[in-house]
C-alpha cells in the first residue's frame, strides 16, 4: 500500500512552526514503556500544547494546535488540530505514529472512555505515518472536556501483531485553542526557519521565566521507549 508523502504547504509550514515551539519549551510529553504514557505533568498544562497561526489574504486565520510526544529526542507520536474558518472543512485532525505501523489496520483515536474512532492513514514521511480526518464540533467538545487522548496503531512484533499506543494529555488544550497563538508573518521556506525558531525560543524562554521552570526541566534521561519497529 503506497501512501502520499506530502502535506499542503501551509499546513507543513504551520506544523513545522508548532514543532519548533514545542521543542523549545520544557514540555513533559516524554513517552515511557513503548509510548504508552507520558510522565510528570508540566508546570502549566498549557505547555502541553503549541498553537501557531497565519493570517490569510482573506483576513481569516489558519491555525495548528499541536502536541508532540518524544523520548530521548526520538519521535513517538504527534496530534495536530488544523483550524481554518474559511475552509469547508473547518477542523482537520492529523495524528502521527512512527514508521513501522501497519497502515492497513488504520489508527484508533480514544478520548478517555469514549467509543474508539478508527481513522485511515493518509500519508507518510521519513519520520511517521499520519492518519487524517475531518472533525466536527462534537469531537472538539470531547477534546476540550477530556483528560487523555490515546492513539493506537498496529505493529508487527515478530511473534504477531500487537498494539502500539501513545497517550496525549488533554489538560490545557481548551486554553491554548482559545488563545491567539503565535502569528507566523510569512510562510517559512524549507531550510529557512532560523528566524522563526529564534522567535519561538524567545517566547518559550519568557514562559519559563514567568512560570519558574528550569530550562532542562522536561528531560528524563532514564526514560525508555520501545518505538514501533520497521516492517
Amino acid at each position: 500500500m503506497t501512501l502520499p508523502t506530502r502535506k499542503p504547504a501551509l499546513f507543513r509550514a504551520l506544523a513545522g512552526a508548532a514543532l519548533a515551539m514545542l521543542m523549545a519549551t520544557p514540555q513533559a510529553a516524554l513517552a515511557q514503556d513503548g509510548g504508552a504514557a507520558a510522565d510528570a505533568a508540566p508546570a502549566s498544562p498549557e505547555m502541553n500544547w503549541a498553537k501557531v497561526c497565519k493570517t490569510l489574504d482573506s483576513g481569516e486565520r489558519a491555525c495548528v494546535i499541536r502536541q508532540l510526544v518524544v523520548n530521548g529526542g526520538l519521535y513517538v507520536g504527534s496530534f495536530e488540530l488544523h483550524t481554518n474558518s474559511s475552509s469547508p472543512t473547518q477542523y482537520l485532525v492529523s495524528a502521527g505514529l512512527p514508521l513501522g505501523v501497519l497502515v492497513p489496520f488504520q489508527m484508533t483515536f480514544t478520548i478517555d472512555s469514549d467509543r474508539p474512532r478508527r481513522v485511515p492513514y493518509m500519508l507518510c514521511d521519513t519520520t511517521a505515518c499520519y492518519a487524517q480526518t475531518g472533525a466536527d464540533d462534537a469531537f472538539i467538545a470531547s477534546l476540550k472536556r477530556g483528560a487523555s487522548l490515546t492513539l493506537t496503531g498496529k505493529v508487527n512484533r515478530g511473534d504477531g501483531i500487537a498494539d502500539f499506543t501513545v497517550n496525549f494529555d488533554l489538560h490545557g488544550f481548551t486554553a491554548v485553542m482559545e488563545s491567539d497563538g503565535v502569528e507566523v508573518a510569512e510562510t517559512p521556506q524549507t531550510g529557512d526557519n532560523t528566524a522563526l525558531e529564534q522567535m519561538l525560543q524567545d517566547r518559550a524562554e519568557q514562559l519559563r521565566q514567568q512560570l519558574g521552570v528550569p530550562a532542562d526541566g522536561a528531560t528524563d534521561p532514564n526514560a525508555n521507549t520501545d518505538p514501533a519497529p520497521s516492517n
